[in-house]
């Protein structure tokens, strides 16, 4: 992470090269909606409930 942010701030590399560079094929889009779905429902879970 530390290594990124180095990057990024010599001009190495740009916001455009990081996000290019995310995989998006359709097993990767899949993967990140289970990730989301996840995280969602343990957001959802851990909510408080009213009484």
């Amino acid at each position: 992470m530390f290594a990124i942010a180095v990057a990024v701030q010599s001009g190495g590399l740009t916001l455009h090269e990081i996000i290019s560079d995310i995989p998006h094929d359709g097993a990767s889009l899949v993967v990140y909606l289970m990730l989301l779905a996840f995280v969602g429902f343990i957001w959802a879970g851990s909510r408080k409930k009213s009484v």
